[in-house]
């Protein structure tokens, strides 16, 4: 038979090494958790299928200048390339690409291209033959584009515009609207009015 002492030292080497295995227990189960929310909450890409032949696969905070390019032309061919039935729907997706400084100069312009579209029987297409772009800083982008707008007026000969176009793009929040996370806050036209 042990004596107290001896019983209440191996009950106290029990309970030491009980701690050692619970805090153990709880680094391995701290860690597990960590590792579980973070694949789960890590962001997924975006897969986008403009208008073109090419989907793109926007990973988010990733930009590179083939994403930024393929947004720039997205948002070019909404504004410009449109007919009367068509018009009202393009810009309204559109809209979701612009900031919030822009936004009230471009609803302007537009709802007075949607009117000319309307009352004139107009259609547009745009043409881009180059997009050069640039990097600003880590979230915002210049994109100096060359491209070619012909328009159609009912019954007549189509106009042809030579235009250039300086955009300022910046990273924003990806939406399912606008899945980019880009917004157009400076748009400047040059030739073609």
């Amino acid at each position: 038979m042990k004596k107290y002492w001896e019983f209440w030292l191996d009950e106290r080497e029990r309970s030491v090494r009980m701690t050692y295995v619970v805090l153990v227990q709880f680094v391995v189960i701290f860690l597990l958790s960590y590792a579980l929310i973070k694949i789960t909450t890590a962001p997924k890409p975006v897969y986008v299928v403009p208008m073109t032949a090419n989907p793109s696969m926007i990973y988010p905070n990733r930009y590179t200048k083939t994403v930024v390019r393929d947004f720039v032309e997205r948002y070019l061919n909404l504004l410009y390339t449109y007919t009367p039935s068509n018009i009202k729907e393009n810009y309204a997706t559109a809209e979701q690409y612009i900031s919030p400084e822009l936004y009230q100069e471009a609803e302007y312009e537009m709802s007075q291209n949607v009117q000319s579209a309307l009352n004139q029987g107009l259609s547009s297409v745009i043409y881009i033959k180059k997009i050069e772009m640039k990097k600003i800083s880590d979230n915002q982008w210049r994109a100096d584009v060359s491209a070619v707008i012909k328009q159609f007026f009912a019954g007549n000969t189509p106009i042809v515009k030579k235009v250039s176009f300086t955009i300022y793009l910046k990273v924003g929040s990806a939406t399912q609207k606008n899945p980019y996370g880009l917004y157009v806050y400076s748009l400047a036209v040059n030739g073609g009015k």
